[in-house]
C-alpha cells in the first residue's frame, strides 16, 4: 500500500501541473478506513492558499449517487419500490409519449435510458428556471430513441427522483440530504447551495480553459447557481475528507457502527441498468460500472463550471478513491482513477494521462463571433418571442446593436450578425450560444429559431403579435 501510494503521489502531482490544474485533493479508503487524504496546489490560480483535505469543491454529478441513496432509503422502508410506476406517486409526471409516461418506473428515473436526447433542457438551469419548471418541460421533449433502449445522460429526471423523495418523505431534498446522509456520515464541510459554497472560507476558486487560456470564473458570474438549481443532479459542495466518508459508506452501507443501507441495496445501486459504451461500460443508478481487471470499477464523475471530480469504488476489494479538482473540462480525474487501479492491482502500465491530454488537445476551440452584414435593418428583427418550455425572449434594436432579454433571471442576449437573417448569440456577455435565425413569412417576422435547442425539437420561438395588430373579432 505505501509503495503504491508513494508512486501514485509523485505521478499525480506532476500530472496535475501538466494539466494546468491549480489545485486538487485526493483520498483513498479501504475496509472502512481513510488511508490517505491530501491537498495539492492552490485554491485559486495565482494565489498562495493551499488546498487541504478540508477545502470545499463543487462535486457536480457525483451528487446523483446521494439522490439515488435517498430513494433507496425509502425503498428499504417500503414507502415505494424500484419498479413502481412514477405516476402512482407523482400523478402530474408527464413525458412526451403517453405510453412512456404510464410505464416509467422509479428505477428508470436514475438509469439514463429515457429515450430523450442527452442533456435535454440543461440550458433551463442557466436561465434561472426552477426545478418545477424543468420537470414540467419533460412533457415537451421529443424522444430520439425507444424507451429503455439507449444510454443518454439526462439531468432533468434526477429532479423528478428528488420530487418523488419529497412526496414520500414529507421533507425537501435538501432536508433529507442533511438529516439522512450528511449528518449521519459526519460530512460537516458539505453544503447544498451557492450561499453555502461562497460562505465557506476554505473553498476553491473555479477555473476553466477558454481557447487554451486558463481563466478564473468570477464569483459574481451570473450563471454560478445553475448547479444548485439542478441540486439533486449536481449541487453538492464538499471536501475530499467528506467525500472519503461517503466512499466508505458506499462500500459498507454504514455510518460508523450504524447501518444506513443494507449491502443488497448497495448492490442494486451499483448494478448495471443500461449499456453506456462498448459493452464494458454500464450506467447503474447514479453510478457507472466499467469492466476492469481484476475487478469492475464503480464510479461517477462530476463537472460544474469550474470543477471536475471523481468518486471510484472497487467493491470487491473494499477500495475507494476520490479526486477533486478546481478546473473544469479535463479527464484528469478519470485518468487518475484508472492509473490508481492499475498500480494497486499490479496491472500492466498504460498511459492513461497521455490519452487524457490528447483528448483535451483535440477538443475544438470556440469559434470566433462572426462579423457580417445583416440581411435587413436591425429594427426589422425586433419583437417578443415565446416558447412553451424556454419562455419569452424580448429582442430590441438599440444603439446600433441587437439585444435580447430571456428567462426568469432576465439573461441578456447579444445578437452578432452572421449573414442574412442569421446571428451568432452570446448569453450574459460571455457565453456563446450558437446560431439564431429570424424567420419571416408573408406577414413579416414570424419566429426566432435557436439552433442550440434543436436537440429536443424546442428551438422555435413564435413571435407574439401585439394586441393592436391582431385585428378585431
Amino acid at each position: 500500500m505505501d509503495r503504491v501510494l508513494g508512486r501514485l503521489e509523485g505521478e499525480m502531482e506532476a500530472q496535475r501541473k501538466a494539466f494546468r490544474i491549480p489545485g486538487m485533493a485526493v483520498a483513498v479508503v479501504q475496509d472502512g478506513k481513510i488511508l490517505f487524504a491530501k491537498g495539492y496546489g492552490v485554491r485559486r490560480r495565482g494565489g498562495a492558499e493551499p488546498v487541504t483535505p478540508e477545502t470545499v469543491f463543487q462535486v457536480g454529478s457525483t451528487t446523483k449517487a446521494f439522490t439515488s441513496a435517498l430513494v433507496a432509503l425509502l425503498v428499504e422502508k417500503g414507502a415505494l419500490g424500484w419498479e413502481d410506476r412514477v405516476t402512482d406517486h407523482l400523478p402530474a409526471f408527464r413525458m412526451y409519449d403517453p405510453w412512456v409516461t404510464r410505464e416509467f418506473q422509479v428505477r428508470d428515473l436514475m438509469a439514463q435510458h429515457s429515450g430523450l436526447p442527452a442533456y435535454s433542457g440543461d440550458l433551463l438551469s442557466l436561465l434561472g428556471f426552477d426545478r418545477a419548471a424543468m420537470i414540467r418541460a419533460l412533457e415537451f421533449y421529443r424522444p430520439v430513441t425507444s424507451f429503455r433502449s439507449t444510454f443518454a445522460y439526462v439531468n432533468h429526471l434526477w429532479l423528478v427522483a428528488a420530487a418523488l423523495y419529497e412526496a414520500k418523505a414529507g421533507e425537501s431534498w435538501e432536508e433529507g440530504m442533511k438529516r439522512r446522509l450528511l449528518e449521519p456520515l459526519g460530512m460537516g464541510d458539505s453544503t447544498l447551495d451557492r450561499k453555502g459554497f461562497l460562505g465557506t472560507e476554505n473553498r476553491v476558486g473555479l477555473h476553466r480553459l477558454r481557447d487554451g487560456r486558463l481563466e478564473t470564473i468570477p464569483e459574481d458570474w451570473p450563471f454560478l447557481d445553475w448547479a444548485y438549481l439542478y441540486g439533486p443532479a449536481g449541487g453538492l459542495n464538499a471536501s475530499v475528507r467528506d467525500m472519503a466518508k461517503w466512499a466508505v459508506f458506499q462500500l459498507s452501507g454504514k455510518a460508523g457502527d450504524r447501518s444506513l443501507l443494507k449491502p443488497e441495496t448497495l448492490a442494486v445501486l451499483h448494478r448495471p441498468q443500461t449499456v453506456a459504451g462498448d459493452g464494458s461500460v454500464f450506467y447503474c443508478l447514479g453510478w457507472v460500472k466499467t469492466e476492469a481487471k481484476p475487478y469492475p470499477l464503480v464510479w461517477h464523475n462530476g463537472g460544474t463550471s469550474g470543477c471536475h471530480t471523481l468518486v471510484q469504488l472497487v467493491p470487491e476489494a473494499g477500495l475507494g478513491l476520490v479526486v477533486l479538482t478546481n478546473l473544469e473540462g479535463t479527464d484528469f480525474p478519470e485518468a487518475l482513477g484508472r492509473r490508481f487501479a492499475d498500480l494497486w492491482f499490479g496491472n500492466p502500465d498504460r498511459d492513461w494521462f497521455g490519452e487524457a491530454r490528447k483528448a483535451l488537445e483535440e477538443k475544438p476551440r470556440e469559434a470566433p463571433v462572426p462579423s457580417a452584414r445583416p440581411g435587413r435593418p436591425l429594427s426589422a428583427y425586433q419583437g417578443t418571442f415565446e416558447n412553451p418550455v424556454y419562455g419569452r425572449i424580448v429582442v430590441t434594436h438599440r444603439d446600433g446593436s441587437l439585444r435580447g432579454i430571456w428567462g426568469p433571471r432576465r439573461t441578456p442576449l447579444a445578437f452578432h450578425p452572421a449573414g442574412g437573417d442569421t446571428f451568432a448569440l452570446e448569453m450574459g456577455g460571455t457565453e456563446p450560444l450558437g446560431a439564431g435565425q429570424f424567420l419571416f413569412g408573408e406577414e413579416g417576422l414570424s419566429a426566432l429559431y435557436l439552433e442550440a435547442l434543436d436537440d429536443t425539437g424546442m428551438g422555435r420561438f413564435e413571435r407574439v403579435v401585439p394586441p393592436s395588430r391582431q385585428g378585431t373579432p
